[in-house]
């Protein structure tokens, strides 16, 4: 008797002291969940860049640039006269490595409750068969947390190319300073 009493004693601790049987809350995922899809034409790549921007998700803004491996071009990137002169990281080898490390430090310094916005105008496309080029003014807002200019602005000339898999990618991007604002090639000069 008194080993059943025990048992069903040392059964009721256990049962009210672990909740082995209970649900337990889901872990969060590591990622947000992205938006970009395949960029199976060029509006789509473009849309994909601007959505990155504004998500603040460095894996969907990489994506967006050619993969020598798949397209066969290297991406480079051809930084405002005026930026070239301040920093001289923009015209020494500018590459993917480059605009993931400009990315990742912009995302830093911007709060979670902050996002970018970018916005174009006078946007114009030329397709060429498996190739395109995309130019347009663009308006830049980066809300980060340092004291100097957050809003860029200029023209933009993307040359963008399908590759081994129809996923269209830029490969060359040129930047030019059109205002008193600073252009872009500041912002990554800044932040590289």
């Amino acid at each position: 008797m008194k080993a059943s009493v025990l048992v069903i004693l040392l059964f009721s601790i256990f049962y009210e002291g672990c909740d082995i049987f209970s649900a337990r809350d889901p872990e969060r995922p590591n990622q947000s969940a992205t938006t970009s899809v395949s960029a199976s034409d060029p509006q789509l790549l473009l849309s994909n860049f601007t959505t990155a921007l504004e998500e603040s998700n460095l894996d969907n803004y990489l994506v967006c640039f050619s993969d020598s491996l798949l397209s066969g071009r290297n991406f480079s990137f051809a930084p405002s006269s005026e930026a070239s002169l301040l920093y001289p990281a923009l015209s020494s080898g500018w590459d993917i490595k480059s605009e993931k490390q400009y990315f990742t430090n912009m995302k830093a310094k911007i709060s979670t409750n902050s996002k970018i916005t970018l916005t174009f105008s006078n946007t114009f496309l030329s397709l060429m068969g498996d190739s395109a080029v995309y130019t347009a003014t663009y308006f830049l807002n980066v809300p980060h947390t340092d004291n100097f200019s957050k809003n860029y602005e200029g023209d933009i000339k993307l040359k963008i190319f399908r590759d081994s898999r129809l996923v269209w990618s830029i490969y060359y991007w040129q930047d030019l300073k059109t205002s008193s604002n600073p252009s872009w090639s500041e912002l990554k000069g800044r932040m590289y």
